[in-house]
């Protein structure tokens, strides 16, 4: 089973390929090129040796048929991925103000979790904080940085944002969760996902979320996120500008988020793969 684009060459033994997405053939200018030309070189061979291929998401699947319509469908499927019991909402002053010292963190801030990297429309966010406005608000761009970083962090200085917008570096695992508790909301427009675990993360955390409504995003966050086109900055800073100003929005959103991040469990995931195991064993 390989499940991290790579699918060692074994004869007469049946192979699954898990596919978390095709970024390389859809967004090119997203990747490094030596990764995008592995990518694009391989892809295509794990596909056609696969005896079975593993979406994350629909999404991900009907892309895969776009680009390789000669893929029987019986020869796919669909598996969502999990979300981890230890992303939950956290009453525990003592923990929230712990995690907020070690990182530096402000009182009221937006939060990004994730790579820092050209697919995560980083810039977007930053053009619509800036534009919004919102008093007394913060952004908080989480992760490490990754390739094409450099037009991020030279925003933040062509706007003079240096002072209002935070860059804590890599978060460790055990502090995630609380950080998303400590956001007023979480942002997180990227321009393509295969799935996209911050969300989901961040909406098992009870954190309100705005997210883009394109690729798997729409079909993981269902109807309990903000949905923004990820080009649209206006429409980005709208929506920052609206959730800092209702905290009835911000509560509606909480539990909408709660609701549908309960939809998703690694119980699931493990119990739908050990049925792809048995299909291809008979």
């Amino acid at each position: 089973h390989g499940t991290d684009h790579l699918i060692p060459y074994a004869e007469g033994i049946k192979t699954i390929f898990t596919l978390h997405d095709l970024t390389p053939f859809s967004h090119r200018e997203t990747h490094a090129t030596l990764n995008r030309l592995y990518s694009r070189m391989m892809i295509p061979i794990f596909l056609r040796r696969a005896d079975l291929i593993v979406t994350d998401s629909e999404c991900t699947r009907q892309e895969m048929f776009r680009f390789f319509p000669h893929i029987p469908a019986e020869k796919t499927a669909v598996n969502h991925l999990g979300i981890a019991d230890r992303f939950r909402p956290i009453d525990d002053r003592r923990e929230t103000d712990l995690v907020r010292q070690k990182y530096g963190l402000p009182e009221k801030f937006f939060l990004y979790v994730g790579t820092i990297e050209p697919r995560k429309n980083i810039t977007a966010i930053i053009q619509a904080f800036d534009r919004a406005q919102v008093k007394n608000a913060y952004l908080v761009i989480a992760g490490k940085r990754g390739w094409g970083s450099e037009p991020v962090f030279k925003l933040v200085e062509d706007l003079a944002l240096e002072d209002r917008v935070f860059f804590p570096g890599f978060i460790d695992d055990r502090d995630l969760p609380t950080l998303y508790n400590l956001a007023e909301v979480f942002v997180y427009p990227s321009l393509f996902e295969g799935f996209g675990f911050p969300v989901l993360e961040a909406m098992a955390c009870g954190t309100p979320t705005i997210c883009s409504g394109i690729s798997s995003l729409s079909e993981i966050a269902g109807k309990a996120a903000w949905f923004v086109d990820p080009l649209n900055v206006p429409g980005i800073a709208d929506a920052l500008q609206k959730f800092s100003r209702d905290p009835n929005l911000r509560s509606e959103y909480r539990l909408k988020g709660l609701e549908q991040a309960g939809r998703f469990s690694w119980r699931d995931t493990a119990v739908r793969t050990l049925q792809h195991y048995a299909s291809l064993l008979g």
